[in-house]
């Protein structure tokens, strides 16, 4: 049975509340796919720095677990069959993609957007309103 996310009035501050400094890839990957799918609802980006203070993390360990989490979250979104929300993760520098994107052409502009009509449209599959 797929998963249900209730994600509406998520924030990423919601998301790593009361966690200390999470350590787990898991549990980076799942604050990661939190962070980016309320982006995605929002229709934007984040900046590698911005996802890893979603996440918990920053300075110089920043870049090599930011890797490992992003490759495991496009493992995930390619599991599900679904679009890969490390699109949604830009250098704030240059504003081209991250992980796994060698530039901004136009197969990342395309997951890019599929990314948000995946989460951002009225129909948003495996979600539900709040009450």
């Amino acid at each position: 049975m797929p998963r249900t996310y209730d994600v509406d009035s998520v924030t990423t501050d919601a998301a790593v509340a009361g966690a200390a400094k999470p350590t787990d890839t898991r549990e980076l990957t799942r604050l990661a796919r939190v962070a980016l799918i309320v982006a995605a609802q929002r229709r934007t980006t984040l900046t590698v720095r911005e996802l890893g203070l979603a996440i918990g993390i920053s300075g110089v360990e920043l870049r090599p677990v930011l890797h490992l989490v992003l490759t495991e979250l496009a493992e995930q979104c390619v599991a599900e069959q679904m679009p890969s929300l490390p699109a949604l993760v830009i250098n704030a520098q240059t504003g081209a993609p991250g992980h796994g994107w060698p530039s901004c052409n136009a197969a990342w502009f395309s997951e890019a957007q599929q990314v948000f009509r995946r989460w951002g449209g009225p129909d948003r599959p495996g979600l539900r309103r709040a009450n």
